[in-house]
Formats: C-alpha cells, structure tokens, sequence
C-alpha cells in the first residue's frame, strides 16, 4: 500500500523547509499567512500562461473531447514517450523546499515575504493536480 502524500514544516527560528513524502513532482507552491494573504509563490518553468500572465488549467475526459482535441492529445502522447532523457530530467520530485529559495526549474510569481509570527498554510500542487498541504506556527521570538 502507498502512503497517501504529505507536507511537514521543519522550522528553525524563521526559517522554514517544507519536506514532501514522497518526494513529488510539482507545478506549484503557496504559502498563505494566517489572514490569507500571499506571502509566497512558485511555479514550474513549463507551467504555460495565458495573456493576463495567470496560469491556466482545463481538463475534458478524452472520451467526451472533439475529435480534433482526441487527435492532439494522441500527438502528444507519442512525443512524450520519445522524449528525451535530458527534458524527462526536468520533472524530477520535489522532496524539500526551502521557504523563500526557487528550486531549480522553477520560477517566483510572488516573492517571499519575511515570516513574521503567526499561523501560515503551505499548499504543495503536483502536475496530476493533486495537492498536500498543512499549516505551521512561526513563534514570536
């Protein structure tokens, strides 16, 4: 049996490492503070934009897809598998995120803020979208 995915905060003063298990492979990350205010975000570097610079995401079963969208995502499939190893690589999980560090392969749509005292939710969105996410304290000094 497979445990079900997890995101734990390990925190040392105000510095905060998020540890995934098992290790993912991530489109995105948000940290909110505890009136849900943004406070950091990062996306992969192949997420595509539409013009207004938000990421977009839709998804139709293939089986109710026209057939054009049915042909496209068989086109796709095929590149995909002939991939080479080079640009499979860049879909590695994600096993630690260090607050405020971009990982490598990804990019900062909003920058960290300081961690200040308080409650804080981190969310973790893998490319299934599946999602984690748990919250964590930052104690006053």
């Amino acid at each position: 049996m497979v445990a079900e995915p997890s995101v734990e905060v390990d925190l040392v003063g105000t510095e905060a490492t998020f540890r995934i298990t098992p290790p993912l492979p991530v489109m995105l990350v948000y940290v909110y503070d505890q009136v849900g205010a943004l406070t950091w975000h990062v996306t992969r570097n192949d997420v595509i934009r539409d013009r207004d610079g938000q990421g977009l995401f839709m998804a139709t079963p293939i089986a109710e897809a026209p057939p054009g969208l049915r042909m496209a995502a068989a086109r796709s499939e095929r590149v995909g598998r002939s991939a080479s190893p080079s640009h499979s690589s860049s879909k590695q999980p994600l096993a630690l995120v260090q607050y405020g560090v971009v990982p490598e392969g990804y990019q900062e749509e909003a920058a960290a803020m300081p961690l200040t005292p308080g409650r804080y939710d981190v969310w973790v969105i893998a490319l299934d979208a599946s999602q984690v996410g748990t919250s964590f304290d930052v104690p006053a000094a």
